[in-house]
Formats: structure tokens, C-alpha cells, sequence
């Protein structure tokens, strides 16, 4: 027995030919379609499973937006900025700055540790709002290449920060507005800060001149036992 020829072997009966190729071009289009949604936003076309490697939108932390977490795995790669831009001071020891991309971050002066300011929560030191001062007249506004040394579990970028060639973290502490916050400090950093330090203290500069003189670092632990 002779077989029919191929489309002659859909009768009534039977799927139509046409309507089957019809089928089949609907369901290749509704894949590609589903495809491009899923590459595009990381969802299936339901928009019911989330597919992607990166992470969900809905599930990223948005509580620091200033600054993602990649981009301060790259600070720590690639270590220096320059001609970075400080968009404002936030006291004595740290500032913000803004990348070429919009991105800001914290930068904590490396190893120079200021009188603490007022805080709603908390009162200041003296020569805490003088320290703020002066950081904000040497930097605010300004481009400074910054060397990353770490990140900190606040998220900051602990660094040395250069202006014109200018060591701030250093000048801080000349200036009688900063110690060295030796228990962190390690290389040249270290004996450089040492020594602006013993200058300011032998020309008792700024806070040197207290009789009385507290380190930020202790205020701090008096502070967070409410004494």
C-alpha cells in the first residue's frame, strides 16, 4: 500500500498543516519573546521566578544607595583616586567624596583621629567643631587623589588624602586638630604622623594646649557607657 503524500495525510480528521506551522512559528515566537524579557530584567515572562545571577531588585540593600558593594570591592583593587571630588565634610576626620560616575562614598582620614562634634545624640569635644572647620576649608569643594588602605565594617574607605601634593591626614595633625591614631597606623605613615604629632604637642597647637585633654578614642567608650 502507497502512503498518501505528506500533507495530504491531514484530513478533517485531523491538524491542518497550516495551523500547525502556525503553531509551531507562535511558540518559537513566545520563547524568543521570553527570552529577551528574562535577559532584560532577570524575570520570566510571568514575572514570577527571578532567573538571574545578579541580585534580586527588590532584595538589594538599599539602607547606603550611595555606594555599591562592587564598587567598594573595586576601591579596594585599585587603591588610588585622583583628582577625586569632595562633595562635602562630615567632621574632623571623614568626608564624602564623588566619583566621575555620580557614585559617593565615605573616605575616613588613615591614622588621624579628631575631637568628636556635637551630635544630637551626643556632645562634642573641644576643638571638635575647630577640627571640622579646618578639614572643611582644606578639602571641601576641592579634587584630592585619595589612597584606599582598607574599607572599614561601616562601609568607609579608610585612606590618605592628598591635595595638591598636600598630606591632610598629617596637616590635621600638625595643626594641633587630629592625633595619631597609632594602634591602626603601620609604614611611613606611621613616623610621619609621629612626628607632626610631637611638633604639635611641643608648640601646644590647637588641643594640645588643654589641660585636660581627652583622646576621641576614649570619649567615644565614655559615651557609649553613658558616662
Amino acid at each position: 500500500m502507497v502512503a498518501p503524500p505528506f500533507k495530504r495525510r491531514f484530513s478533517k480528521k485531523n491538524i491542518p498543516f497550516s495551523r500547525l506551522i502556525s503553531a509551531i512559528l507562535v511558540v518559537l515566537l513566545v520563547w524568543a519573546f521570553s527570552a529577551g524579557v528574562e535577559k532584560l530584567t532577570g524575570y520570566d515572562i510571568l514575572g514570577l521566578l527571578y532567573t538571574s545571577d545578579k541580585p534580586e531588585p527588590s532584595r538589594v540593600d538599599k539602607t547606603f544607595p550611595k555606594v555599591s558593594k562592587e564598587r567598594m570591592g573595586a576601591l579596594l583593587r585599585e587603591h588610588n583616586f585622583y583628582g577625586i571630588l569632595v562633595s562635602h565634610v562630615i567632621d574632623g576626620d571623614t568626608l564624602e567624596v564623588s566619583d566621575r560616575d555620580g557614585a559617593r562614598f565615605k573616605v575616613r582620614l588613615y591614622g588621624s583621629d579628631a575631637p568628636e562634634t556635637e551630635k544630637p545624640e551626643q556632645e562634642g569635644q573641644p576643638f571638635g567643631e575647630e577640627a571640622f572647620t579646618a578639614l572643611r576649608n582644606k578639602v571641601e569643594g576641592k579634587r584630592v587623589d585619595i589612597e584606599v588602605v582598607e574599607i572599614d565594617r561601616y562601609g568607609r574607605a579608610i585612606a590618605i588624602v592628598r591635595q595638591d601634593g598636600r598630606n591632610i591626614n598629617i596637616e590635621m595633625v600638625s595643626d594641633g586638630l587630629a592625633e595619631c591614631y597609632m594602634e591602626y597606623l603601620e609604614g611611613p605613615q606611621k613616623k610621619e604622623c609621629a612626628l607632626a604629632e610631637a611638633f604639635a604637642k611641643r608648640l601646644k597647637k590647637g588641643m594640645w594646649a588643654l589641660k585636660n585633654y581627652e583622646r576621641p578614642n576614649d570619649f567615644r567608650k565614655r559615651m557609649r557607657q553613658g558616662s
